[in-house]
This record gives structure tokens, C-alpha cells and sequence, in this order.
């Protein structure tokens, strides 16, 4: 049986639209996989970093650069991951958007 349909609603444009129950996405499942080492190679150095060296990354930063403006606003680590999210703007228009994890 297919979704049932949620009722119209107005888009930014002031159209309507009919929005059906659609999933999105999927939910993370952290992966307990081990990583491949890095190949050997010439002045290659493996970094000993943890979630920790990079706590100073919470909260909300801002950049501006050529009509455009970055947000990203980054969450404490849990569980031993950061998440964030990132949108870049011009004027009211959002160009991109994103949501990370640095596990």
C-alpha cells in the first residue's frame, strides 16, 4: 500500500505542494570495520589525534567571502563523534547545505 499523502502546503515560491510520508535517508550505524593503514610512501606520517584535540571546533562559526556567507555550527563529541551542519547563503538564498560527523 503506498504512503498516504500529508495535505498540500506552500513552498517558498508560494506555490503548493503535495508532500507524501517519503523517507529521506538512513540511520548511521557507526561501522566497526578497522581502517587499512595508510600506504608507505615517502614523508608520510600518521596522525595520533583524537575527538578530543578538536573540541575547540564547538559552536557557531561565520565566514564571508565573495556575496557569500558560510554558517556551520558544530555539537560537543558524544559517543566519540562530533556532528555538524553547514549552509552557505547569498543574499536569501541558500546555496548548499550539509551535515557532518567527524568520528
Amino acid at each position: 500500500m503506498a504512503p498516504a499523502a500529508h495535505p498540500s502546503k506552500p513552498s517558498l515560491d508560494g506555490t503548493w505542494l503535495a508532500t507524501r510520508n517519503v523517507p529521506l535517508g538512513t540511520v548511521y550505524r557507526r561501522s566497526t570495520d578497522t581502517l587499512p593503514r595508510p600506504l608507505a610512501g615517502p614523508n608520510v606520517t600518521v596522525a595520533k589525534a583524537t575527538i578530543a584535540d578538536i573540541a575547540w571546533l564547538v559552536g557557531e562559526w561565520t565566514a564571508n567571502a565573495m556575496g557569500n556567507v558560510v554558517e556551520q555550527r558544530w555539537l560537543d563529541a558524544s559517543g566519540g563523534a562530533m556532528l555538524g551542519s553547514s549552509r552557505r547563503m547569498q543574499g536569501a538564498s541558500m546555496l548548499e547545505c550539509e551535515f557532518l560527523c567527524i568520528a
